[in-house]
């Protein structure tokens, strides 16, 4: 007989679990605004605006009305448009980005309040890391987020509506049926709109639940011969996840930190610089070596945002949407060498470790360390990266997460309302386009 399937109540979770849970939602939402011009988001947000019209779920890109499966989509693809989401080392990917655009969609329909939409993120979330461990040691193809996550937005969902075992079980099943291959290796070779497939994902974790909900039955999932639920509610996954503050790929990170830190350190001047060498893993020496015309190439480059960053002082957000082609990053990229080295490859994906050496016309030798990216863990400057993400993207001032939650219902709430509302923050937000209803 089945074991029974946990439920999380937002009082019972521990505080630091409490607290990780806003700031993932914050850092989400920092991820997200920013990209709503990009090229993916907005032919998504404009497809689900024509087709999934008809319900209570907010657009985040428009604050447009939208079905959950729609807003889903929307939102999930939204969520990755820029590659600033989370992640997490032992997932391979991205479990935030997956579920809470999926959990909020849901819980704007049902008027749920903020803190059963806080609990069923968390569920997701320690759902989707376990079913991305599972996966990847199932599968012979490294396989991208939208493959995994669909099982734990489908179970989340189901777990905020409060549906029997049962309707969970069809629901994951019916996800991980229907789920897409997604093999993420030739999305980094050749990269594309498609990226790690979590808009997609996220829209059929929605759809699994909804059908379940209905009654539509599916197979037991391979998923349940882990054991998945076994140790929820005493193994918090989610303390373990990692942020960005860089929008880009995980995989190139530390190597931009290094060179960032040495630029700063000598007041290198990139006319001055001969050549540089980066020394990382395989699968950051392996990403394109491209000059990018795209904003989906810059994100998924490594001699590119280098030689970008060691230009201009910086990789930001507007670096990745009008930077492309910028004349100087692309002489120097020229002057870039990449190299696997076995240390920091036996240390992946634990680890991510580069270190960057840069000579100068004149012969000069800088040296970074070996250097991971900044947002890891275990990083005591792990909120502060979220802070000044939520700070430049969306404006609002984070309220302090010691004072009681403000348990507020969550439908129908105009868009702006909305996101500080979810985010525990207060103030006008100076970034988006239309405001909502």
């Amino acid at each position: 007989m089945p074991k029974p399937i946990p439920r999380l109540v937002w009082a019972d979770l521990p505080p630091t679990v409490q607290r990780r849970a806003v700031w993932l939602v914050r850092d989400l939402v920092a991820a997200s605004l920013p990209g709503a011009g990009v090229a993916s988001a907005a032919i998504t947000a404009a497809h689900v605006e024509r087709n999934f019209r008809s319900g209570g779920a907010t657009i985040l890109a428009s604050g447009a009305r939208s079905t959950v499966s729609g807003a889903a989509l929307a939102n999930g693809m939204l969520s990755d448009a820029l590659s600033l989401n989370d992640g997490h080392v032992l997932a391979k990917g991205h479990p935030g980005a997956n579920t809470i655009p999926a959990v909020l969609a849901a819980a704007e329909e049902a008027d749920a309040t903020l803190s059963e939409f806080l609990a069923s993120v968390v569920f997701g979330y320690e759902l989707a890391v376990r079913a991305a461990m599972d996966l990847h040691a199932r599968s012979p193809v490294y396989r991208a987020a939208g493959a995994w996550g669909p099982m734990a937005s489908a179970a989340a969902i189901c777990h905020l509506r409060r549906l029997s075992d049962n309707v969970i079980r069809h629901a994951i099943g019916f996800a991980e049926f229907h789920a897409p291959h997604a093999p993420l290796l030739p999305s980094l070779s050749q990269p594309a709109m498609t990226k790690d497939a979590i808009g997609w994902g996220a829209f059929l974790g929605a759809t699994a639940a909804e059908l379940a909900e209905a009654g539509f039955t599916a197979h037991d999932s391979e998923f349940f011969n882990a054991d998945p639920f076994e140790d929820i509610g005493r193994t918090w996954r989610c303390l373990d996840g990692y942020v960005k503050p860089f929008p880009v790929i995980r995989l190139s990170q530390p190597a931009i930190k290094a060179a960032l830190d040495l630029r700063g350190r000598h007041a290198l001047d990139h006319h001055r610089i001969a050549r540089v060498a980066i020394r990382t893993f395989a699968n950051s020496a392996n990403l394109p070596r491209l000059i990018p015309t795209v904003t989906e190439e810059a994100q998924y480059g490594l001699p590119w945002p280098v030689a970008y960053a060691l230009v201009h002082g910086r990789f930001d957000v507007q670096d990745v949407i009008d930077g492309l082609s910028d004349p100087d990053a692309a002489a120097l990229m020229g002057r870039i060498e990449v190299s696997i080295l076995a240390e920091y490859d036996a240390l992946y994906p634990a680890k991510r470790v580069s270190d960057v050496s840069i000579e100068t016309d004149s012969g000069e030798l800088f040296n970074s360390d070996p250097v991971t990216a900044d947002g890891d863990a275990g990083d005591p400057g792990w909120e502060d990266i979220i802070e000044a993400k939520f700070r430049a993207h969306v404006g609002l001032e984070p309220d302090d997460l010691d004072a009681p939650l403000c348990d507020r219902p969550l439908g129908r709430l105009p868009r702006d309302e909305l996101i500080a509302a979810i985010c525990r923050a207060s103030g006008p937000i100076r970034c988006g386009t239309r405001s909502g209803h």
